[in-house]
C-alpha cells in the first residue's frame, strides 16, 4: 500500500485522515520533522530564488518511494516548485479541496466561518 507524506502547515482533521485511507488507499500517513515543518511554515517573502531554500525539502522527499502520495500546501511558489520536484521523482502530489460553509457565527464580535475538507485531488 502507498504512504501519504505531509508537506503542509497544519494538522489533518480526522475526516481528512479517514478520506486519505479510503479514497487513496494509504496505509501510513507520515509527517516530516518539526524543524523542517517550521521552516516550511516560515518561508521568507524577500527571497528572490527559492532553489537553495528548498534544497532541504527536496532532500527530505528522497525518503519517499515512487508511487507514494504527498500532500503539498503552503506558500504558492514553494508549493509549485515542490509539486514539480515530487512528480519528477515519481511521487503523486495531491491537494485538499474545501467547501466553504456559508453559516457565520458571530461571537464576541468575531465572525467564524467553517471550512470543511471535501476530498483530495491529484495534481497531474
Amino acid at each position: 500500500m502507498a504512504r501519504l507524506f505531509l508537506l503542509i502547515s497544519h494538522t489533518l482533521s480526522p475526516e481528512q485522515i479517514n478520506d486519505a485511507r479510503i479514497s487513496l488507499g494509504v496505509s501510513k500517513i507520515i509527517k516530516f520533522d518539526k524543524e523542517l515543518m517550521a521552516k516550511w511554515m516560515n518561508i521568507p517573502p524577500k527571497i528572490s530564488d527559492l532553489s537553495e531554500y528548498l534544497a532541504e525539502f527536496r532532500e527530505a522527499l528522497l525518503s519517499c518511494k515512487a508511487g507514494d502520495f504527498i500532500l503539498i500546501q503552503g506558500e504558492f511558489g514553494a508549493t509549485y516548485h515542490m509539486v514539480n520536484y515530487a512528480k519528477s521523482i515519481g511521487l503523486k502530489p495531491i491537494y485538499a479541496t474545501t467547501a466553504k460553509d456559508s453559516k457565520e457565527l458571530i461571537q464576541d464580535g468575531v465572525t467564524k466561518i467553517t471550512n470543511n475538507m471535501t476530498r483530495f485531488r491529484g495534481l497531474k
